[in-house]
């Protein structure tokens, strides 16, 4: 799938399933992006861009990890990694792809 159709559809989906007017849903799609940014994703999400979101998500879980700490220095967006935005993001984002495919089938 082209990686802004997957973005248009979970930022849909963001919207849809939170308060409006909370800011969460933008703030977790901009921690999505983030990931996407840092991670070098650039046209196409197949299953071996997912699986690396998936390790991604097991290694940013530790503060004390490479990935934390290269993503913080990266973005110098502390707040998103200590806030949990892209920990909470991912797994918001993961709950939206189960969806996405169980809709499918």
């Amino acid at each position: 799938m082209k990686k802004e159709n997957l973005i248009a559809s979970f930022e849909e989906y963001l919207f849809d399933n939170n308060v409006k007017g909370s800011g969460k849903a933008s703030s977790y799609l901009r921690a999505i992006k983030m990931v996407f940014e840092f991670l070098n994703i650039k046209d196409m999400v197949d299953e071996n861009e997912i699986q690396r979101i998936r390790q991604f998500q097991t290694k940013v879980q530790n503060s004390v990890s490479k990935e934390y700490n290269d993503f913080y220095n990266h973005f110098k967006s502390k707040s998103y990694l200590e806030k949990g935005f892209v920990r909470a993001s991912l797994i918001s984002f993961f709950e939206f792809y189960g969806d996405r495919d169980r809709n499918n089938d």
